[in-house]
Formats: structure tokens, sequence, C-alpha cells
């Protein structure tokens, strides 16, 4: 069986498709945002999240995809985010944090 893995033309969110089973995929829920720094009042960005925080979350990833200030605690990025339905607008502090992993498997000399 071909598996293909195809991103979303509207949420960009990726799934895997193959043979006659078809994952069914819906976006989640449409919210918008901007920040202070980059956007004026009225610049909005589509983000696909179930959640207000989670909106909040995606965006400050998305905004800071380039230099990662955020996940060295060095910025606080304030995000606002509408829901496009209501216009309800809810502010957020976001901060990130880079948590490294580590593991080990014993290596064994073949003598």
């Amino acid at each position: 069986m071909t598996i293909e893995i195809k991103r979303c033309p509207s949420c960009g969110e990726v799934g895997t498709f193959g043979g006659l089973r078809v994952l069914q995929h819906r976006c989640k829920p449409a919210w918008e945002w901007r920040t202070d720094e980059d956007h004026g009042p009225d610049e909005w960005r589509t983000i696909h999240a179930y959640t207000n925080e989670e909106a909040a979350v995606l965006a400050a990833d998305r905004y800071d995809e380039e230099d990662r200030r955020l996940l060295s605690l060095e910025i606080a990025l304030i995000v606002h985010v509408r829901n496009p339905s209501t216009g309800e607008t809810s502010r957020f502090s976001v901060r990130g944090e880079a948590v490294p992993h580590y593991w080990a498997s014993e290596e064994r000399d073949d003598a």
C-alpha cells in the first residue's frame, strides 16, 4: 500500500493517506492573531487552533521561527487573539523554553 503525506491547503496540517483508507480531516477553528511589534491594530493573520490560548502559542511559534528569541527566555511576546465569529479579543503574554532530551544505549565491544 502506498502512503501519501499531504498538507491541508486551508490550515496547513499534515496528514497521511493510503490505499482505500483515507483519513478524514477537519480543520481546527480559525482564529485571528497579531502582535504589537509588527502588526497594526487592523492587521490580523489567521491560525487554526481549538482554543484562543492554543492559537496564541501557535502564533508565537510562527512569529519566533527565525531567531528563536522566545526559546532563549530573552523576551515575552504579547499576542492578541480574536475570534472572527464573535469579534471577542484576548491578550496573551507568551514565553518559550527550549528543553533538550537525551538518551543512552549501551554499546558493547565484540571481542
